[in-house]
């Protein structure tokens, strides 16, 4: 079962058990992810392209969390917590970071990449090895700091 199938099948569990936080935020899900379906003119998306928009989802979530944390409201806090805790159940875990610099100088020294103009090539390689449990900014960051160091 694919993960925009296991979102449904959630959803349809938070409506039979009158969940209303989860309800409400799965259903949003559900449309963004038929909204981008349909934008790429596809019936279902990959496991990838669902976890791309989980992520947006939970940027934008944190930034909301921050304004909220700011204006004092309890509730809110609450639950914007809450929403975030379900978007991170649907996540895959994070490449810690002593793996990313490892996949990095793997596919720096079988590129022979040297300079900071190779930096697409090896963003592209490492993403290809990471997959899904890579984080852009944080492997961007990285691959920085390796080509200049060499």
């Amino acid at each position: 079962m694919g993960l925009e199938e296991k979102i449904y099948n959630d959803f349809l569990k938070a409506l039979k058990e009158k969940d209303k936080i989860k309800k409400e935020l799965l259903s949003y899900l559900r449309a963004e992810l038929k909204n981008r379906a349909k934008l790429l003119k596809k019936e279902l998306l990959t496991d990838a392209e669902v976890i791309e928009i989980l992520r947006q989802q939970k940027k934008k979530m944190e930034e909301a969390a921050r304004l909220v944390a700011s204006s004092g409201k309890e509730a809110a806090q609450k639950e914007i917590a809450t929403e975030l805790s379900i978007i991170n159940s649907y996540l895959p875990a994070l490449a810690s970071r002593e793996e990313v610099q490892k996949v990095v100088e793997e596919v720096i020294a079988a590129g022979g990449f040297s300079s900071m103009k190779d930096m697409g090539a090896v963003m592209k390689a490492s993403l290809a090895k990471l997959g899904v449990r890579a984080d852009k900014a944080s492997l961007s960051k990285i691959v920085k700091e390796k080509l200049s160091a060499s």
